[in-house]
């Protein structure tokens, strides 16, 4: 019987970087993890960035609660599902550029735990617990 082979290099980067990232949370599962790795790379990790240069993360100014998926919709609008099922499409009130308005598009009636939706240009499919809904406005 052969010995397992020892991780690639890059796995031993991603679990440094994700322990990292998490803080050590989870310092039992890291320092079982670390632990099987190989070495550590003579060189720091490079820096992460999460962002382009020049682009930025405006936060919008509305409040919903519990959202889980956003997506444009063939309009252009803005749209936001919540776990709740609730659809909301989100406008821009007063023409600074960022959304600052939600109007409700569906009641959430008939979906239960929905995970995620995609808009084509019959409506926005919208998946949920054991089903996908078609809702048309």
């Amino acid at each position: 019987m052969s010995s397992p082979r020892p991780p690639a290099p890059w796995f031993s980067l991603a679990i440094s970087r994700l322990m990292a990232t998490i803080g050590g949370a989870c310092c039992g599962a890291g320092a079982l993890l670390h632990s099987a790795t190989a070495a550590p790379s003579p060189t720091p990790p490079a820096a992460v960035h999460l962002l382009v240069p020049g682009f930025r993360v405006d936060e919008l100014p509305v409040h919903l609660s519990n959202q889980n998926s956003l997506r444009f919709a063939p309009d252009g609008a803005l749209t936001s599902l919540g776990y709740d099922g609730r659809l909301w499409r989100l406008r821009d009130a007063d023409g600074d550029g960022l959304e600052d308005t939600a109007d409700l598009y569906w009641d959430g009636s008939g979906i239960s735990v929905p995970v995620g939706m995609a808009w084509t240009t019959h409506g926005v499919y919208v998946s949920s617990h054991g089903k996908v809904s078609l809702l048309r406005d």
